[in-house]
């Protein structure tokens, strides 16, 4: 994932831990981290980041999980 730090992207990417983040409408820096990618030697730890991270924090099941606990503490 490559994306610029804009809004709550911040939140979601940790820039050489499970993406990379660049600036603002900053065309030279896609192109330029792209490139980085491209040559990056530790991907595929990257991507395997990424994907613990998007199913540890969105995947519905994790989530109603915690949903669930709220409720069962509140009715403790």
């Amino acid at each position: 994932i490559i994306a610029s730090g804009i809004g709550q992207i911040n939140d979601v990417i940790q820039d050489g831990i499970n993406g990379f983040l660049i600036p603002e409408k900053d065309p030279i820096a896609l192109a330029n981290k792209i490139i980085d990618v491209y040559n990056y030697s530790n991907i595929e730890q990257i991507k395997i980041q990424a994907r613990k991270d998007a199913i540890d924090k969105y995947d519905w099941k994790v989530n109603a999980q915690k949903v669930i606990d709220i409720v069962n503490s509140i009715k403790s």
